[in-house]
């Protein structure tokens, strides 16, 4: 999965340190982030080739193998070499695992600090903590940890056959069951209430597999497996599901990438069932 960088190693303890010349730059337009390189192997920059940038005005987010991430505020006054805007869609296809979970970890940080610039209590500007991975209102107290939701994904199967949905959001594709955890409930209780909800089914021996974080939505996914328990008709919600259906293992489309939970999970059933994933 994405997070799933080994022998690379990801240390987010918070830290007050200024960048060196070989730690990292990470800036954001949008959507939108710098990267160097060819498209098919971009990297990102580091701060001896970003010029015009103060070392005192980058935040500090995190290391992977000692290396240090920051975040710009301010695009570089002189682009390095082949640096440009690029889409941050553009990291899941990456080969290298560093570039790609890095990358996507900054967009969420980041996406915390823009939506948070002003206090949601009183008003005032707010400011980063010189203690924690914080933002804090100078005039209120107020303080903001970054936005994580909580959410579930559940492989749920009838003997061989594997429950999949086309939502309309994806339209073009079977995805497994998955939804954001309610206010009062547990994660078990998310993943009975959205199959329910979503497909009509009702299951048991809900099970937990993995948990990984999704930056790409502010996410902590959790995946789970469960079983039918019984009748196995279908009845999707018309809001949010244009298809349910049972497929058998050759059915079961096989995932483009093994960064996701959901891929991981649907790649775990084929390869239960003797198919390669």
């Amino acid at each position: 999965m994405i997070h799933d960088i080994a022998p690379h190693r990801f240390d987010n303890a918070f830290s007050s340190r200024l960048p060196a010349a070989t730690d990292v730059v990470l800036y954001y337009e949008g959507d939108r982030v710098l990267l160097c390189g060819a498209d098919d192997a971009p990297y990102l920059p580091c701060f001896g080739d970003c010029r015009g940038i103060r070392a005192d005005a980058l935040q500090y987010l995190f290391c992977i193998d000692n290396i240090g991430y920051f975040l710009a505020e301010a695009l570089p006054a002189v682009l390095p070499a082949s640096g440009s805007l690029r889409p941050v869609a553009q990291l899941r296809t990456l080969a290298d695992a560093v570039v790609k979970f890095a990358g996507v970890t900054g967009a969420q940080l980041q996406r915390w600090r823009e939506s948070n610039r002003y206090c949601g209590r009183c008003g005032q500007p707010m400011a980063a903590s010189a203690h924690e991975r914080a933002l804090c209102c100078p005039a209120c107290g107020n303080t903001v940890y970054p936005k994580i939701s909580p959410a579930v994904i559940v492989a749920v199967t009838d003997g061989e056959k594997l429950l999949m949905v086309r939502t309309k959001l994806y339209p073009q594709r079977f995805s497994l069951v998955a939804g954001y955890v309610e206010v009062g409930e547990s994660l078990e209780q998310a993943v009975a209430r959205e199959v329910l909800e979503e497909t009509g089914v009702r299951i048991a021996n809900i099970r937990y597999f993995a948990s990984q974080p999704w930056s790409f939505s502010d996410t902590m996914m959790v995946g789970f497996t469960a079983e039918l328990t019984g009748e196995s008709t279908t009845a999707p919600q018309e809001s949010e599901i244009t298809e349910v259906r049972w497929l058998t293992p050759e059915q079961v489309p096989v995932p483009d990438s093994d960064i996701s939970m959901g891929g991981t999970l649907i790649r775990r059933h084929l390869a239960q069932n003797g198919l390669p994933g």
